[in-house]
C-alpha cells in the first residue's frame, strides 16, 4: 500500500463511538482527577508538631469548591450507572444476569475476629466506605436538630475536610466496578424498589395485598413494583432530577466547558434510560 493510499485509508476510516461506555468512563476519571488536583493544590499543611499526621485541613472557600467538584463527579457517575442499568435490562442476556443476581443466596454475616488485648491500642482510622448509587429507602431526618450545619465559617477559616476526602477516595473503585454497581441498581429497579415516573408517584395506591403470601402469585415486573410501592413508596431525588432535560443547576454551577459537556451527555443518556425502563417495565 502506497503512502497516499495509507493516508486516505486513515482519513475515511470510521472513528470510534465517542459516547460509548469506555469513553464515558474516561470522562468520569477526568472529573475525579480535577477534584483530586484541587485537593492537592489547596490542602493546608499541618503544623510542625503534627507534621506526621495526615493532612485533612483546607480553607473553607476551597472546601466549598471541592464539595462541588465531588458532587459533580458523583452525579455523573450515577447517571452513568443508570445508563448501564438500562443497557442491561434492555438485552435478554443482561436481564438474565440481573435476575440471577436477584436469585442469589443470602450472604452469611462475616465472622468476628477473636478478641485481642492489643485491639484498643491499635491505631483506628475511619474507613473510606463504599460508594452507593442511591438507596431505595428515604433517609429519615435527625430529631432534635434543626440543621446539620447551623452556620457557615468565614471563607479563610481552616476547616476539616476528611469526609470529602473519603468521598473522593471512593470514586476510583466505583468507576472501576461500574458494571457491578449497575447490575445491583438494575436488580433494585427490576424488583420494584424505585418509582420510575412522576405518574407512579402520584397515582392512588391500593393497600389490599399487604403480605408476602398474598402477593406470591405476582410475577411481572410491573406487579412487583406495585407490591413494593404498597410496602414503602419512595422516589429518589436523583430520579426526580431526571424528569427535566437539563442537569440540576447546583451541579452545573461554575463548571467548565468539558465538564458541562460530560454532564449534559450523561444526564441525557440517563434520561433516555429512565424513559425506556418506565416503558419497558410498566
Amino acid at each position: 500500500m502506497t503512502e497516499e493510499a495509507y493516508t486516505l485509508h486513515r482519513v475515511i476510516a470510521p472513528a470510534t463511538d465517542p459516547s460509548g461506555p469506555e469513553a464515558y468512563a474516561e470522562e468520569l476519571k477526568a472529573l475525579h482527577t480535577r477534584a483530586a488536583a484541587h485537593l492537592d493544590g489547596y490542602l493546608h499543611p499541618n503544623p510542625p508538631e503534627t507534621y506526621n499526621e495526615p493532612w485533612t485541613q483546607m480553607e473553607h472557600t476551597y472546601v466549598r469548591t471541592l464539595r462541588k467538584l465531588i458532587a459533580r463527579a458523583e452525579y455523573a457517575l450515577r447517571c452513568f450507572l443508570l445508563f448501564l442499568a438500562g443497557e442491561l435490562l434492555g438485552s435478554e442476556t443482561g436481564r438474565k444476569e440481573v435476575e440471577a443476581w436477584l436469585d442469589r443466596p443470602a450472604r452469611t454475616p462475616p465472622r468476628k475476629r477473636p478478641y485481642s488485648i492489643f485491639a484498643e491500642h491499635q491505631e483506628k482510622r475511619p474507613s473510606k466506605g463504599s460508594f452507593t448509587a442511591f438507596s431505595p429507602r428515604a433517609s429519615a431526618r435527625r430529631r432534635g436538630k434543626r440543621s446539620p450545619r447551623p452556620f457557615e465559617p468565614y471563607d479563610w477559616q481552616v476547616v476539616d475536610c476528611s469526609r470529602l476526602m473519603r468521598r473522593l477516595k471512593r470514586l476510583p473503585d466505583a468507576i472501576a466496578n461500574a458494571e457491578a454497581h449497575a447490575t445491583r441498581l438494575a436488580a433494585h429497579i427490576l424488583s420494584g424498589a424505585f418509582v420510575l415516573s412522576e405518574d407512579e408517584l402520584t397515582a392512588p395506591r391500593i393497600s389490599v395485598l399487604t403480605s408476602e403470601r398474598a402477593g406470591a402469585g405476582l410475577r411481572t415486573a410491573g406487579e412487583k413494583r406495585c407490591r413494593a410501592q404498597m410496602r414503602s413508596p419512595t422516589y429518589p431525588a436523583f430520579f426526580r432530577c431526571l424528569q427535566h432535560w437539563y442537569p440540576p443547576p447546583d451541579v452545573m454551577e461554575r463548571a467548565d466547558d468539558t465538564a458541562r459537556s460530560t454532564l449534559i451527555s450523561l444526564h441525557y443518556k440517563a434520561t433516555e434510560s429512565l424513559e425506556f425502563l418506565n416503558t419497558r417495565l410498566a
